[in-house]
């Protein structure tokens, strides 16, 4: 990855742009004319990415709004998949000329070709091509959703995975590896185990110290000493009237009638 990322940024072409129109390759293919834009990306049935030239793209963009078709210039730093990266796919074709590939294991549907790939397949030239070439995920998507009941989509951001709960009725969620919590890998393995794979929750503990939950069990909490003390009723206690006094030797509570409850006379 380090030395295709050094090969893009040392020898492709500047100037160039991508954007994303809302609307299937064949109705996008016609605004293209024999113009330098190109499909770089079969994305969907209604999701098509174009690449070239900045000026020639915003043209492109230009008309497909004019046809009442919505469209997302992308954030890009080159026009990947399209000719003004050919340049880099040969520097990084002579990086791959040292390196050794073992054979394909298990099933792999590729995006370049958007078919499976044979076990003697060659890599090489698939990871050359992938640079220019247009990006066919759609097709891989929807051939590989023939055979799986879940899709998880591993690296930064949910934009695959998004992608793919438009196109198709399989389920997708996103392993986001810039997610610095466990959220999106606890939201993976949830969906997973809800779709019937089997899950090692043990591997999520290891190494966090945890106390053991035994479902369904009854918890005791530390009751607080005050929510434990007895209840105590005092009832009313009623103070005599006083006897008749003088002027000078009157009580604070003289007023109150005989039977009744002096003022603050009352216990708790």
């Amino acid at each position: 990855a380090a030395a295709r990322g050094r090969a893009m940024a040392e020898h492709s072409t500047g100037g160039g742009a991508m954007a994303g129109l809302a609307a299937p390759a064949d109705v996008v293919a016609p605004l293209l004319a024999d113009g330098p834009v190109v499909i770089a990306g079969y994305n969907g049935p209604n999701q098509t990415v174009v690449a070239g030239p900045a000026a020639a793209v915003d043209a492109v963009v230009a008309g497909a709004e004019r046809a009442g078709i919505d469209c997302t210039r992308l954030a890009v730093s080159h026009a990947f998949h399209s000719p003004l990266v050919a340049p880099a796919a040969e520097a990084f074709d002579a990086w791959l000329a040292g390196r050794e590939f073992g054979p394909v294991e298990g099933r792999v549907v590729s995006t370049v070709t958007g078919e499976p790939l044979e076990p003697g397949a060659d890599l090489r030239a698939l990871l050359r091509r992938q640079i220019a070439d247009p990006v066919r995920f759609g097709q891989a998507l929807e051939l590989a959703g023939k055979d799986v009941d879940l899709f998880v989509e591993v690296g930064p951001g949910r934009t695959l995975s998004a992608l793919a709960g438009t196109a198709l009725d399989v389920p997708a969620v996103a392993l986001d590896t810039d997610d610095e919590s466990l959220s999106s890998l606890l939201r993976v393995v949830g969906t997973a185990f809800v779709h019937g794979a089997p899950v090692d929750h043990g591997a999520l503990f290891v190494g966090r110290l945890v106390r053991p939950v035994e479902i369904g069990a009854e918890f005791s909490f530390f009751a607080s000493p005050c929510e434990r003390a007895p209840e105590v009723s005092v009832g009313t206690v009623t103070r005599p009237a006083p006897g008749p006094s003088g002027p000078s030797g009157g009580d604070a509570d003289a007023g109150a009638a005989p039977g009744e409850p002096a003022e603050g006379g009352a216990l708790a």
